[in-house]
């Protein structure tokens, strides 16, 4: 009895939180969320946008072996210098600069992928209170909340901008001028005095 209720419990959370995922027109058909019903593990997260700055969070469902991802924000609270470095090494950049509480555009709109199944549902902020280190090189290395938590108020968006600084090579080029220096050498022959003398 108490294994059945607390299965029940779970699935009622479970079901809650996919009504937060989906609209009512989409939880009608039972295939769209099914997958969210088993345990599942987070194996990827993938930025796709940074205008606003979005994620793909990618999930293994041992019990199926079959995999899905959702896309989503990435919520402003507890994102600073650090994290937004973080996000701009794992595309291959070097600096960062980010602003937070942006606005973004009413017709958003996030994915939900399952097999052959590509389905447009209201983007939510997926990931919270992300912390980084100064040399993290990938998001599933830093700490966050719980992915699927929803705890972010609203207009907590990131615009974020990647560079990586061109470094210039200055060439200097020597030239070696070697002077040549003609020495003339004058010969002084000596003369020969002759003894003249006059017979008296």
């Amino acid at each position: 009895m108490v294994v059945f209720k607390l299965f029940t419990l779970v699935m009622i959370l479970t079901l809650l939180q996919v009504s937060q995922i989906f609209s009512q027109d989409e939880i009608k058909c039972p295939r769209h969320y099914n997958v969210l019903l088993y345990p599942r593990e987070l194996t990827q997260i993938s930025i796709i946008n940074q205008f606003p700055l979005k994620i793909q969070t990618t999930f293994h469902i041992f019990q199926l072996n079959q995999t899905f991802s959702v896309s989503g924000l990435v919520c402003s609270d507890n994102f600073n210098r650090r994290e937004a470095q973080t996000v701009c090494r794992t595309l291959g950049h070097t600096e960062a600069k980010f602003t937070k509480n942006s606005s973004v555009h009413e017709e958003e709109v996030c994915t939900f992928n399952h097999k052959d199944q590509h389905i447009n549902v209201p983007c939510r902020f997926m990931l919270n209170k992300l912390r980084c280190s100064n040399t993290t090189i990938d998001l599933m290395q830093c700490s966050f909340d719980s992915v699927f938590n929803f705890d972010c108020k609203s207009e907590k968006y990131i615009d974020l901008t990647c560079t990586t600084p061109i470094s210039t090579t200055r060439r200097t080029t020597t030239v070696k001028t070697t002077l040549e220096t003609t020495t003339t050498t004058s010969e002084i022959v000596p003369t020969t005095e002759t003894d003249f003398t006059a017979e008296v």
